[in-house]
């Protein structure tokens, strides 16, 4: 929509007088015309305030003559009274009409964030995207009121309802979609989307931060580190003796159990372009972090305790080495958010407390996990969950069950 950039009045069509109506008012009214053309023009006798009455008048009819489109000028030089011609106006394009108000929904149902537009500045479009389909419509008609066991449902909901469904489809994060399931406020869903970007960028920027400059962000001093790979003070995984060790005697055995034609392969997880294709090589990465990028520090209290779900991590995951209840040396290479590669040291089983309803339960054991040192989080693999074991998994709002044998 096309608008004048020192006044800010959008030029007038046949479709968005409403919009323009507002924006033209209080324009005349910033520049003190408004009041003179709703008054009467004042007697000969009093000279001066005759003169700037019509000064302001006639500047009045050059403002709302220049915020017309060229096509609909001509409603406006049958007359030089401003009053008149904002009547004329209105009369004529005034009138909520079905073609404006279907102009102004498709302009809402078809807001898109741009590649370079942050999520509140695609918000605010959103809205006012909404608030000019509100304005074509016509004076609500006054409904009997219900009964107060009879459930309601208004413009106002409707309007939310399509105002939430443009936030979810107009952004790149379609995933969250599958908040619909939830009863949500506009607000609740314009804060996940303000969270996801918030996400998104922190994840980038520190996989940058560590790309540009792994010496400093994952060397910590000698005398504070902990090795998370055997638990000895002095040093860090990248320094380990033992984890390079472990590191170089499990690709022999790769290395050797190719060449002899004996490799296992591991089941392919399907819908997934990271995973590993058969017959790849044993540099090229067969397992996804999905989301979760490298540890920016290798000091113990870096090293997070939650269990995050992920759908895109093809394995569970974890750079908690003393979680292990059974630990296999092995190499690994592992894709992270960013792209960069990183290797787990060792597979094994970890034992899962998990807690309900701030109920501990009993406890779960996870099998087949990786322990990559690198990692930033702790990754429960929804993939592996679901092709491996039989769950069924369920994600709404801020929720995610797991399912198994219909027992959530």
């Amino acid at each position: 929509m096309t608008s004048n950039s020192a006044t800010n009045v959008p030029l007038l069509t046949t479709a968005n007088y409403s919009l323009w109506e507002l924006a033209m008012q209080d324009y005349l009214r910033a520049r003190g015309h408004w009041f003179w053309i709703h008054n009467p023009v004042p007697p000969e006798t009093d000279s001066k305030t005759r003169l700037k009455c019509l000064v302001c008048r006639d500047e009045a009819v050059g403002e709302i003559r220049r915020h017309l489109s060229a096509e609909l000028r001509s409603i406006a030089t049958a007359s030089d009274d401003p009053q008149t011609i904002l009547n004329a106006i209105k009369d004529e394009y005034g009138k909520s009409s079905f073609a404006t108000r279907h102009n102004a929904l498709q302009g809402l149902l078809n807001v898109r964030q741009d590649s370079s537009e942050p999520i509140p500045a695609f918000i605010a479009h959103a809205r006012e995207a909404l608030r000019f389909l509100q304005s074509t419509r016509p004076p609500p008609t006054p409904l009997p009121s219900p009964l107060p066991s009879t459930p309601t449902y208004s413009l106002q909901d409707a309007d939310k309802e399509l105002l939430i469904a443009v936030l979810l489809n107009g952004t790149k994060y379609t995933a969250l979609t599958t908040s619909l399931l939830a009863e949500l406020s506009i607000q609740q869903v314009e804060d996940a989307l303000k969270n996801e970007e918030a996400h998104r960028l922190g994840v980038s920027a520190a996989a940058a931060a560590a790309a540009t400059s792994p010496s400093s962000n994952l060397a910590a001093p000698a005398s504070s580190s902990i090795c998370a790979f055997c638990g000895r003070n002095g040093h860090a995984v990248e320094q380990c003796f033992k984890f390079r060790d472990a590191s170089r005697t499990a690709k022999e055995q790769v290395q050797q159990q190719e060449a002899s034609g004996g490799s296992k392969k591991r089941f392919k997880k399907k819908g997934k372009a990271n995973a590993a294709q058969e017959g790849s090589t044993s540099t090229t990465p067969v397992e996804s972090a999905g989301a979760a990028s490298i540890r920016l520090s290798s000091s113990p209290s870096s090293l997070p305790d939650a269990w995050n779900a992920d759908t895109g991590a093809t394995s569970h995951m974890t750079p908690r080495r003393e979680w292990f209840k059974s630990y296999n040396p092995c190499s690994v290479p592992i894709r992270v958010a960013n792209g960069q590669v990183v290797y787990a040291a060792g597979r094994g089983t970890v034992e899962f407390a998990p807690v309900k309803d701030s109920h501990k339960l009993r406890p779960v054991l996870f099998s087949n996990v990786l322990h990559v040192p690198a990692l930033n989080q702790n990754l429960l693999s929804v993939l592996t969950l679901t092709c491996d074991h039989a769950f069924d998994v369920r994600i709404h709002f801020c929720t995610i069950e797991f399912i198994k044998d219909s027992i959530p």
